[in-house]
C-alpha cells in the first residue's frame, strides 16, 4: 500500500498531491516500526516538495520530514542527513530555508547524542560539518533564512571565534564546493560569507586559511584524478581573499598566494587558467606592485626555451601572455618588448605577438623594437638574414603569420610606410638568383589589401608600375600573387579614377605576352572584376564604350570569362536600358550580346524590359530607341525564344500597331519587330493576321491612305509579315499582296520603308526567289520614278540601280 501511496505524491493536480503527502504525516507513527524499511523511498518522494511553490505542499513536506527525524533520527542519521545537508545548498531558497529549519532539528538530535555517548558516538565533525553550512547560510539573500541560520548558530555555538578556528578547513572546503557551482546566486551566497569572514578574522587566520585551501587543491590534483572544478573553486575564494584582505596583510602575503596559483596559470583548461589570472590581477590591483611581473614573466621565457610548439602545455603557457596584455596592455607591454624583440626572435615570441597583433599592429613603426620589424623580417624570409642559426620552414611560417597579422592592425598613417617596405624589398631581389625573394613581400602586400581598411592614393601608383612588371613572370605564384594586388587595389579607386582601370586593364589585354594561358589570374582576378564594378557606374557613353570594347577584346582573345556570365549578362542588360538612343553603343552592346546572350533566357527577360519602357516613355526617339533595341535582340536568334513569350508579346505588338497612331518611324519599327516574332507563331496565326489586315485595306481606296493612319500600320504589317514571315504555301497567299500592291506606293516613299524594302530585296534575290519577284514587282522603276527623282537621293538610286530592273 505505501509504494501506491508514494506514487500519489507526484500527482499533478495540486489538491491529490497534497492530500497523499499529508498521509505521511500520520503513516510513521501508524506504522512504527514497520514504517523504518520504507524510510529511504518516503525520503526521496517527499523531499523534493520542499522546493514547491505551493506553500501548503511545502509545508506538508517539511513536517513530514520533520516527524522521520525526530522519530529515526537517531537510528537513522545518515540516512535523513544527507538529504537535507544538500538542501542547504539549493538554487532555490525555499528548499534553503525548509533544509535550515529541519537542520536545526537534526542538529538537536546529534548533539543529545553526542552528549548521551561522552562524545564518543562519532557525531562532532558530522556537527561541524553542518555548522559550517549554517555559518555559509547566515550571508543568504533571503532575509528568513539569514536570520533562521543566525538563530541556530547562536544555539549550538558559544563562541564564534574559536568554533570558526576549529571548524575553518570544513568551512573553506564548504565555500570552495559551492563556489564552484554553476550557480550565480550560490556563488553571491559564498562571497559574501567569505568577505563577511575575511574582514574580521582575514588578517589573523591567514596562514590557517592557506593551509586548508592548499589542502582542498591538493585532494583536486590527485595522480588519479584532476577535479578542474574544484581547483576553480580554490581561485575564485583565493580572488575573494586577497580583495578583502587589508592592503597591510596582502602585502605581507602576496608571494603566498602567487605561489598557490603559478602552477595553475598555464594549465591547459582555459577556464581554470582564466580563474587562476583573476586571482593574479586581484593581487596586483590591490598591492599596485608590478614587480610581481618578474616573479612570473621570466620563469615563463625559461621554460618556453625548452618546450616544443608540439607540447599540449605550449599553448596554455603562450596564452597566459593575453591575459596579462588584456589585463593592462601599456604597462605589461613596455615590460614586454624588449624580452620578445630579444635578437634572434624566438618562435614563442612570434605567437605572442600573433595573439595579441591588436596591441603589438597598433605600436607598428612608432616603437624602437618595430620600427625596422618588417624590412628585418622579410629579409629573413627572402634568406638574407645574418641570424647565425638556420631558420626553418615552420618558423618562417610563424614569421609570415605573424607580420601579416600585425599589418592589418597599424595606425592608417604607417601604411605608407609598410608599402614602401615591401617595395624597396621588391626591387632588391634579383629575381635570377632568388626566384622565391619577392614572394614574402607579395604575400603581406595581398594579405594587407584583402582584408585591411584603405582608400586608393596616388602614393599607390610606384607600386602598380612594379607589380605590372611581375604580371607576366613565368614564376606561377609571383603572376598570382601580383594580380591579386592589383585586383584588390584597382577595387578601391573612387568613380573618378575608374579610367585609370580601363586604361591599365585595356593596355594588359594589347601586351604581346597576354594570352589565355599567362593572363587568366589577370583575367579571373583583376580584370573582369574590376570592369563589372565600373561598368555599374554612371558614366558617359563613350568611357563605357570602352569598357565594352575591353570586354569584346577579351572574348575574342578566348580568355576564359565563362565563370562571370551571370555578372556579363547583368552588366548588358543594365547597359542596353540606359542607353538605347545611342547607336553606336547600342551596336557594341550586341556584339557583346551576340556572344553571351544569343541562347540565354535573360534575353527574353532584356525584351519584355524594353518594351515596358516603350510603353512608358513620351518621347518619340525614346520609343524607336527602345523598339530598335528589341528588334536587334530578337535577331540574336529569334526561333530560340519561347513561343508562349512571343504569344504574348505579338498579342501586345499587334495591339499597339493597329490600335494606335504612331510617328512614322515607330510604325515601322513595330510592324518590323511583328514580323520578325512571326518566326516563332503558327502559320496558321500568321496567314490570319494577313487576311484580317487585307480585308481592312480593301475598304480603303490607295488615294484615301495618307488620311488614314491606322490603315497604313495595317499595310506596313502586311509588308512585314511577308518580308519577314514563314509560310508554307506562300504562293497561295500572293494573290492577296498583288491586289494590295497599288497601296504599297504612299508607304514605300517612306525612306525608310524603302531602304529597309531595297535592302531586303538583295537577300531574297540570293535565297527567296518568290519573295525577291514580288518585291521587284512591286517596286517597278515607272512606278517610282517621279517619286525618286523628285526625292534626289542617292542612296536610293543606287539601290534601285543595283536591285530593280526596268518595267
Amino acid at each position: 500500500m505505501v509504494p501506491k501511496l508514494l506514487k500519489l505524491t507526484r500527482e499533478t493536480r495540486l489538491f491529490l498531491r497534497e492530500s497523499f503527502i499529508g498521509v505521511f504525516v500520520y503513516l510513521p507513527q501508524v506504522l512504527d516500526s514497520e514504517f523504518e524499511v520504507y524510510l529511504k523511498d518516503v525520503l526521496d518522494h517527499i523531499i523534493d516538495s520542499l522546493a514547491d511553490e505551493n506553500e501548503n505542499i511545502r509545508n506538508l513536506g517539511q513536517r513530514v520530514v520533520k516527524i522521520l527525524i525526530q522519530r529515526f533520527g537517531g537510528a537513522k542519521t545518515k540516512l535523513l542527513l544527507e538529504p537535507v545537508y544538500e538542501g542547504m545548498s539549493h538554487p532555490s531558497w525555499r528548499k534553503r530555508n525548509s533544509s535550515i529549519v529541519l537542520m536545526a532539528e537534526m542538529l538537536e538530535i546529534l548533539r543529545r547524542v553526542e552528549r548521551t555517548s561522552g562524545g564518543t558516538s562519532g557525531n562532532s565533525e558530522t556537527i561541524d560539518r553542518i555548522l559550517a553550512s549554517v555559518y555559509i547560510l547566515m550571508q543568504d539573500t533571503t532575509e528568513t533564512i539569514r536570520s533562521f541560520a543566525a538563530q541556530t548558530w547562536k544555539t549550538f555555538v558559544e563562541n564564534t571565534p574559536k568554533k570558526l578556528r576549529a571548524i575553518l578547513g570544513l568551512l573553506f572546503r564548504r565555500l570552495v564546493e559551492l563556489m564552484a557551482l554553476p550557480d550565480d546566486e550560490l556563488q553571491e551566497i559564498s562571497k559574501a560569507s567569505l568577505m563577511h569572514f575575511v574582514g574580521k578574522y582575514g588578517d589573523a587566520l591567514f596562514g590557517e586559511i592557506m593551509e586548508a585551501l592548499l589542502i582542498v587543491k591538493r585532494d583536486a590534483t590527485t595522480p588519479e584524478r584532476l577535479n578542474p572544478n574544484i581547483l576553480r573553486g580554490v581561485n575564485m575564494v583565493l580572488k575573494e581573499v586577497a580583495f578583502t584582505l587589508s592592503p597591510k596583510a596582502l602585502s605581507a602575503h602576496k608571494d603566498t598566494i602567487l605561489r598557490t596559483i603559478s602552477d595553475l596559470l598555464t594549465v591547459p583548461d582555459k577556464f581554470l587558467r582564466r580563474s587562476a589570472f583573476d586571482v593574479f590581477v586581484s593581487v596586483i590591483r590591490r598591492t599596485g606592485n608590478k614587480d610581481i611581473l618578474d616573479s612570473i614573466v621570466p620563469g615563463l621565457f625559461a621554460s618556453l626555451d625548452v618546450l616544443d610548439e608540439a607540447a599540449p602545455e605550449y599553448e596554455a603557457k603562450i596564452r597566459l601572455f593575453d591575459e596579462l596584455l588584456e589585463y593592462d596592455s601599456s604597462d605589461v607591454f613596455d615590460y614586454l618588448e624588449p624580452l620578445l624583440f630579444a635578437r634572434p626572435i624566438k618562435r614563442y615570441c612570434l605567437d605572442i605577438m600573433t595573439n595579441n597583433a591588436e596591441i603589438f599592429g597598433a605600436e607598428l613603426y612608432k616603437t624602437a623594437y618595430l620600427k625596422d620589424f618588417i624590412r628585418s623580417g622579410l629579409a629573413v624570409l627572402a634568406g638574407g638574414t645574418s641570424e647565425e642559426e638556420e631558420v626553418s620552414e615552420s618558423y618562417k611560417d610563424a614569421l609570415l603569420y605573424c607580420m601579416q597579422q600585425l599589418e592589418c592592425h597599424m595606425a592608417p598613417e604607417m601604411t605608407q610606410r609598410f608599402i614602401d617596405d615591401c617595395l624597396v624589398h621588391l626591387q632588391n631581389v634579383n629575381l635570377e638568383t632568388n626566384k622565391d625573394g619577392p614572394l614574402a613581400a607579395l604575400e603581406l602586400l595581398q594579405f594587407f589589401f584583402h582584408n585591411a581598411d584603405f582608400e586608393y592614393s596616388q602614393n599607390f601608383n610606384p607600386m602598380i608600375e612594379i607589380l605590372n612588371g611581375l604580371l607576366f613572370e613565368r614564376h606561377p605564384t609571383v603572376n598570382l600573387l601580383a594580380n591579386r594586388i592589383l585586383k584588390n587595389v584597382l577595387q578601391s579607386l573612387k568613380r573618378e579614377e575608374s579610367h585609370l582601370i580601363i586604361s591599365f586593364l585595356n593596355n594588359s589585354l594589347e601586351d604581346q605576352h597576354t594570352t589565355p594561358e599567362n593572363l587568366q589570374p589577370t583575367a579571373v582576378l583583376k580584370l573582369v572584376g574590376a570592369l563589372i564594378r565600373i561598368s555599374t557606374y554612371r558614366m558617359d557613353s563613350a568611357l563605357k564604350l570602352r569598357v565594352l570594347d575591353i570586354f569584346i577584346k577579351a572574348l575574342d582573345r578566348n580568355l576564359p570569362l565563362d565563370v562571370f556570365h551571370p555578372q556579363l549578362e547583368t552588366i548588358i542588360l543594365r547597359l542596353l536600358i540606359e542607353h538605347p538612343s545611342d547607336d553606336a553603343f547600342v551596336k557594341r552592346v550586341v556584339v557583346l550580346a551576340k556572344k553571351k546572350m544569343a541562347d540565354h533566357p535573360r534575353r527574353e527577360f532584356l525584351i519584355n524590359e524594353a518594351w515596358k519602357r516603350f510603353g512608358a516613355t513620351q518621347k518619340n526617339e525614346l520609343k524607336v530607341a527602345y523598339l530598335r533595341l528589341m528588334y536587334k535582340l530578337v535577331k540574336l536568334n529569334p526561333k530560340r525564344l519561347a513561343k508562349v513569350f512571343c504569344d504574348v508579346v505579338i498579342d501586345q505588338i499587334y495591339a499597339a500597331l493597329t490600335g494606335e497612331t504612331h510617328p512614322p518611324r515607330t510604325s515601322l519599327v513595330l510592324a518590323q519587330l511583328l514580323g520578325l516574332l512571326a518566326k516563332n507563331i503558327p502559320h496558321e496565326r500568321v496567314v490570319s493576321m494577313l487576311k484580317a489586315s487585307a480585308e481592312r485595306l480593301e475598304k480603303v481606296k490607295p488615294k484615301e491612305l495618307e488620311t488614314h493612319p491606322i490603315e497604313i500600320n495595317h499595310l506596313l504589317l502586311v509588308l512585314s509579315l511577308f518580308v519577314f514571315g514563314e509560310f508554307r504555301d506562300l504562293q497561295d497567299q500572293l494573290p492577296i499582296l498583288q491586289s494590295l500592291a497599288p497601296r504599297f506606293v504612299p508607304v514605300l516613299e517612306n525612306l525608310e520603308v524603302l531602304t529597309t524594302v531595297l535592302k531586303l530585296l538583295g537577300t531574297f534575290q540570293r535565297g527567296d526567289a518568290q519573295k525577291a519577284e514580288f518585291l521587284t514587282s512591286l517596286l517597278q522603276k515607272e512606278r517610282f520614278d517621279e517619286p525618286l527623282r523628285t526625292r534626289g537621293d542617292p542612296i536610293i538610286q543606287e539601290l534601285v540601280n543595283q536591285y530593280l530592273r526596268p518595267a
